[in-house]
């Protein structure tokens, strides 16, 4: 028996793509999924690599509600409804960058956006 997930990375991996560069290392890609690519120095530690930003891709992608691609008949997508209600969607929108002097050594902080910061006890 095969999970869904090991199956969809299997699929996914069947769809990559490697090149050999002008300086010797290789390149990966899986062209369906925006963003999937991977550089090593040898194609075995390519494939390696590829493996793991794929696993990342998935992870992140399903962890912030992206729709994923259905491959070789694999919808990840079918559980992705269930969320706790009181998680953010994306708790980045939640912040930005401020030029504080004095603040750390560029003087750039992360700080909220239009409000205080709270504790999860509060």
């Amino acid at each position: 028996m095969q999970f869904a997930l090991t199956a969809y990375i299997e699929a996914a991996l069947g769809l990559a793509r490697y090149d050999k560069l002008e300086d010797g290392t290789f390149t990966g890609e899986i062209p369906r999924l925006p963003g999937v690519v991977a550089f090593g120095p040898t194609l075995r530690q390519c494939e390696h690599e590829l493996r793991g930003v794929l696993e990342d891709w998935i992870l992140v992608g399903l962890r912030l509600g992206h729709r994923l691609p259905k491959l070789s008949g694999i919808d990840l997508n079918r559980h992705q409804e269930r969320r706790a209600p009181d998680h953010p969607r994306n708790i980045f929108n939640s912040f930005h960058f401020e030029r504080r002097p004095g603040i750390g050594r560029s003087g750039w902080s992360l700080v909220p956006s239009g409000g205080t910061l709270k504790s999860p006890s509060q």
